[in-house]
Protein backbone atom coordinates (compact mmCIF):
# COMPACT_ATOMS: atom_id res chain seq x y z
CA UNK A 1 0.00 0.00 0.00
CA UNK A 2 1.05 3.61 -0.43
CA UNK A 3 3.05 4.96 2.48
CA UNK A 4 1.74 8.49 2.02
CA UNK A 5 3.31 11.25 4.04
CA UNK A 6 5.32 9.52 6.77
CA UNK A 7 6.13 12.70 8.67
CA UNK A 8 3.94 13.37 11.74
CA UNK A 9 2.36 16.82 12.12
CA UNK A 10 4.45 19.43 13.92
CA UNK A 11 2.17 19.12 16.97
CA UNK A 12 3.15 15.49 17.42
CA UNK A 13 6.92 15.31 17.86
CA UNK A 14 7.95 11.88 19.06
CA UNK A 15 4.53 10.68 20.21
CA UNK A 16 4.85 6.87 20.17
CA UNK A 17 1.29 5.92 21.16
CA UNK A 18 -1.19 5.46 18.27
CA UNK A 19 -4.17 6.43 20.45
CA UNK A 20 -2.62 9.72 21.55
CA UNK A 21 -1.42 10.47 18.02
CA UNK A 22 -5.03 10.32 16.85
CA UNK A 23 -6.31 12.30 19.85
CA UNK A 24 -3.71 15.07 19.58
CA UNK A 25 -3.65 15.26 15.77
CA UNK A 26 -4.96 18.76 14.90
CA UNK A 27 -6.55 17.37 11.72
CA UNK A 28 -8.85 15.17 13.82
CA UNK A 29 -10.94 18.23 14.73
CA UNK A 30 -12.46 18.33 11.25
CA UNK A 31 -13.09 14.57 11.33
CA UNK A 32 -15.02 14.39 14.61
CA UNK A 33 -16.07 17.96 15.42
CA UNK A 34 -14.27 17.71 18.78
CA UNK A 35 -11.31 20.02 19.46
CA UNK A 36 -7.96 18.28 19.28
CA UNK A 37 -5.94 17.96 22.45
CA UNK A 38 -2.68 19.80 22.91
CA UNK A 39 0.63 18.45 24.09
CA UNK A 40 1.46 19.09 27.71
CA UNK A 41 -0.05 18.19 31.08
CA UNK A 42 -3.68 17.08 31.13
CA UNK A 43 -6.03 15.66 33.78
CA UNK A 44 -6.73 11.97 33.35
CA UNK A 45 -10.45 12.77 33.39
CA UNK A 46 -9.94 14.92 30.28
CA UNK A 47 -8.33 11.97 28.51
CA UNK A 48 -11.42 9.86 29.19
CA UNK A 49 -13.80 12.57 27.96
CA UNK A 50 -11.69 13.25 24.89
CA UNK A 51 -11.33 9.59 23.93
CA UNK A 52 -15.08 9.09 24.29
CA UNK A 53 -15.87 12.17 22.22
CA UNK A 54 -13.36 11.48 19.46
CA UNK A 55 -14.19 7.81 18.95
CA UNK A 56 -17.83 7.67 20.04
CA UNK A 57 -16.97 4.85 22.45
CA UNK A 58 -16.85 5.02 26.25
CA UNK A 59 -14.49 2.04 26.18
CA UNK A 60 -12.02 4.03 24.12
CA UNK A 61 -12.23 6.83 26.67
CA UNK A 62 -11.25 4.33 29.37
CA UNK A 63 -8.41 3.05 27.17
CA UNK A 64 -7.07 6.56 26.58
CA UNK A 65 -7.21 7.31 30.30
CA UNK A 66 -5.34 4.05 30.88
CA UNK A 67 -2.68 5.24 28.46
CA UNK A 68 -2.18 8.28 30.65
CA UNK A 69 -1.93 6.15 33.78
CA UNK A 70 0.68 3.84 32.27
CA UNK A 71 2.63 6.71 30.72
CA UNK A 72 3.21 8.08 34.22
CA UNK A 73 5.20 4.95 34.97
CA UNK A 74 4.72 2.06 37.34
CA UNK A 75 7.25 3.17 39.93
CA UNK A 76 6.66 5.21 43.07
CA UNK A 77 6.76 8.59 41.30
CA UNK A 78 4.28 7.50 38.65
CA UNK A 79 1.88 5.98 41.15
CA UNK A 80 2.16 9.08 43.34
CA UNK A 81 1.24 11.31 40.39
CA UNK A 82 -1.73 9.10 39.58
CA UNK A 83 -3.01 9.31 43.16
CA UNK A 84 -2.27 12.96 43.97
CA UNK A 85 -2.65 14.93 40.73
CA UNK A 86 -4.59 12.48 38.51
CA UNK A 87 -2.84 13.92 35.48
CA UNK A 88 -0.39 12.87 32.80
CA UNK A 89 2.31 14.76 30.93
CA UNK A 90 2.72 13.98 27.22
CA UNK A 91 6.39 14.95 27.48
CA UNK A 92 6.86 11.80 29.54
CA UNK A 93 5.83 9.59 26.62
CA UNK A 94 9.23 9.77 24.96
CA UNK A 95 11.49 7.33 26.73
CA UNK A 96 8.63 6.31 29.02
CA UNK A 97 6.89 2.94 29.51
CA UNK A 98 4.85 3.33 26.29
CA UNK A 99 7.85 4.17 24.11
CA UNK A 100 8.42 0.54 23.18
CA UNK A 101 11.73 -0.30 21.50
CA UNK A 102 11.31 -4.07 21.71
CA UNK A 103 8.69 -6.77 21.11
CA UNK A 104 6.46 -4.34 19.25
CA UNK A 105 5.06 -4.19 15.74
CA UNK A 106 7.60 -1.42 14.98
CA UNK A 107 4.91 0.29 12.87
CA UNK A 108 5.62 3.37 14.98
CA UNK A 109 9.34 3.27 15.53
CA UNK A 110 10.31 3.27 19.20
CA UNK A 111 12.60 5.56 21.19
CA UNK A 112 10.42 8.61 20.67
CA UNK A 113 10.36 8.83 16.89
CA UNK A 114 6.65 8.12 16.47
CA UNK A 115 7.15 7.86 12.69
CA UNK A 116 4.94 5.53 10.67
CA UNK A 117 6.84 2.73 8.90
CA UNK A 118 4.91 1.35 5.91
CA UNK A 119 7.22 -1.66 5.55
CA UNK A 120 6.42 -2.95 9.05
CA UNK A 121 2.72 -2.23 8.55
CA UNK A 122 2.65 -4.33 5.37
CA UNK A 123 4.76 -7.03 7.04
CA UNK A 124 2.29 -7.28 9.93
CA UNK A 125 -0.64 -7.85 7.59
CA UNK A 126 1.26 -10.27 5.36
CA UNK A 127 2.58 -12.41 8.23
CA UNK A 128 -0.29 -12.37 10.70
CA UNK A 129 -3.32 -11.18 8.74
CA UNK A 130 -5.87 -13.11 6.69
CA UNK A 131 -8.54 -12.36 4.09
CA UNK A 132 -12.07 -11.86 5.41
CA UNK A 133 -15.40 -11.15 3.73
CA UNK A 134 -17.43 -8.49 5.57
CA UNK A 135 -21.05 -9.34 6.37
CA UNK A 136 -22.27 -6.30 4.45
CA UNK A 137 -20.01 -6.73 1.40
CA UNK A 138 -18.92 -9.14 -1.28
CA UNK A 139 -15.21 -8.38 -1.74
CA UNK A 140 -12.76 -9.81 0.75
CA UNK A 141 -10.32 -7.56 2.58
CA UNK A 142 -7.15 -8.08 4.58
CA UNK A 143 -7.38 -7.86 8.33
CA UNK A 144 -6.36 -9.15 11.76
CA UNK A 145 -8.58 -11.33 13.91
CA UNK A 146 -8.01 -12.31 17.54
CA UNK A 147 -5.96 -15.36 16.60
CA UNK A 148 -3.71 -13.28 14.35
CA UNK A 149 -3.28 -10.62 17.04
CA UNK A 150 -2.29 -13.19 19.67
CA UNK A 151 0.14 -14.91 17.32
CA UNK A 152 1.69 -11.59 16.33
CA UNK A 153 2.24 -10.43 19.90
CA UNK A 154 3.71 -13.77 21.02
CA UNK A 155 5.94 -13.97 17.95
CA UNK A 156 7.23 -10.41 18.35
CA UNK A 157 7.94 -10.92 22.03
CA UNK A 158 9.94 -14.07 21.37
CA UNK A 159 11.69 -12.61 18.31
CA UNK A 160 12.73 -9.34 19.91
CA UNK A 161 13.26 -10.44 23.51
CA UNK A 162 10.38 -8.39 24.83
CA UNK A 163 9.13 -8.15 28.38
CA UNK A 164 5.77 -8.28 30.14
CA UNK A 165 5.18 -4.53 29.85
CA UNK A 166 5.64 -4.39 26.08
CA UNK A 167 3.38 -7.43 25.72
CA UNK A 168 0.70 -5.82 27.89
CA UNK A 169 0.96 -2.58 25.90
CA UNK A 170 0.55 -4.48 22.63
CA UNK A 171 -2.60 -6.23 23.89
CA UNK A 172 -3.80 -2.87 25.20
CA UNK A 173 -3.51 -1.45 21.70
CA UNK A 174 -5.02 -4.17 19.57
CA UNK A 175 -7.74 -5.78 21.71
CA UNK A 176 -9.72 -2.53 22.25
CA UNK A 177 -9.28 -1.78 18.55
CA UNK A 178 -10.80 -5.14 17.70
CA UNK A 179 -13.75 -4.58 20.03
CA UNK A 180 -14.55 -1.08 18.80
CA UNK A 181 -13.44 -0.97 15.17
CA UNK A 182 -13.63 -4.64 14.21
CA UNK A 183 -15.98 -5.89 11.51
CA UNK A 184 -18.04 -9.08 11.46
CA UNK A 185 -16.96 -11.54 8.79
CA UNK A 186 -18.91 -14.19 6.93
CA UNK A 187 -16.17 -16.61 7.90
CA UNK A 188 -17.06 -16.12 11.57
CA UNK A 189 -14.28 -14.17 13.33
CA UNK A 190 -14.43 -10.49 14.12
CA UNK A 191 -11.48 -8.77 12.47
CA UNK A 192 -9.73 -5.43 12.18
CA UNK A 193 -9.82 -4.27 8.54
CA UNK A 194 -6.62 -2.95 6.99
CA UNK A 195 -8.31 0.41 6.36
CA UNK A 196 -9.10 0.87 10.07
CA UNK A 197 -5.53 0.03 11.07
CA UNK A 198 -4.12 2.40 8.45
CA UNK A 199 -6.42 5.18 9.61
CA UNK A 200 -5.11 5.00 13.16
CA UNK A 201 -1.43 4.19 12.67
CA UNK A 202 -0.72 6.01 9.39
CA UNK A 203 -3.30 8.80 9.14
CA UNK A 204 -3.59 9.48 12.91
CA UNK A 205 -7.38 9.55 12.76
CA UNK A 206 -9.88 7.43 14.66
CA UNK A 207 -11.60 5.03 12.23
CA UNK A 208 -15.34 4.94 11.86
CA UNK A 209 -16.81 2.18 14.10
CA UNK A 210 -18.03 -0.86 12.17
CA UNK A 211 -20.97 -3.14 12.88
Amino acid sequence: MEAGNNDPPAALPGTPCPFLRAAINPDSESQTGAPAMTLGRAPLRDLYVHGHTQSGSRLFGVVLMGVGLISNGLGRKGLWRNVTSASFDSAGLTGGPLDKPRADTKILQGRGSGVFCADYFDKMLAEFGADFTPMNGECSERGLDLTGIRTMIRTNRKRDDGNALTTLAAYGEFIPLLWIYGALSREGPRYLPEAALASLFRDMEFPAPRA
